[in-house]
């Protein structure tokens, strides 16, 4: 008999822990993520499955545990790069009920820099490629969002098209094509500008 629930916990796995630089003191002065840490950290994975799925009514200990957890990995943007090709073979090794995700890194514009600060980030395309993959083999994004939610509220570009309405009470702002940019900076900054 399968399982509820297969979770597939996506996770950082490079060189740098994420939060091994933690402060308490900073934590308190800056607002931070508080106790159980941001996301893509041990501790706050840790809190999750003991505070959420061991507790949960249906699924947890009470249940007869009747969930798995299954942590794959990343330690680069290249590797989250080759998920993408592996969204069948995912799914299949995900023998619950129900299958679902928890994407629990960071998109990032940049591409990996391999320092403590930067732990967890890896490169949005590469990401957002590999959740679709995983989406339409069958494996549900849950955390944070689906991918082309999560891939909006990332990219910022909804604040582009919600500036325009006075009820949105956000700052002016247009599109501008990176290729725009780059081929003629003034020209381009002259573009938006007559837009807004």
């Amino acid at each position: 008999q399968p399982v509820a629930l297969s979770l597939l916990l996506v996770r950082w796995g490079g060189r740098h822990r994420v939060g091994e630089t933690y402060d308490a003191q900073e934590d308190e002065s800056d607002g931070g993520w508080g106790k159980y840490g941001s996301p893509p950290c041990d501790w706050y994975m840790s809190a999750f499955v003991r505070e959420g799925l061991l507790a949960h009514p249906a699924i947890g200990a009470a249940a007869g545990r009747n969930f798995e957890v299954v942590s794959l990995f990343i330690g680069t943007s290249p590797e989250m790069s080759a998920v993408a090709k592996l969204g069948p073979t995912i799914a299949a090794l995900l023998p619950g009920l129900k299958k679902a995700s928890f994407w629990m890194l960071w998109p990032a514009e940049w591409e990996d820099f391999g320092t403590t600060d930067y732990a967890g980030y890896v490169e949005k395309e590469a990401f957002f490629a590999a959740m679709r993959a995983c989406e339409a083999a069958g494996v549900r994004s849950t955390f944070p969002h689906p991918a082309a939610q999560y891939e909006l509220i990332t990219s910022k570009s909804w604040m582009v098209t919600l500036s325009r309405r006075p009820e949105a009470a956000l700052p002016a702002a247009v599109f501008v094509d990176r290729a725009a940019v780059v081929a003629d900076p003034p020209g381009a900054a002259r573009a938006a500008l007559a837009e807004l």
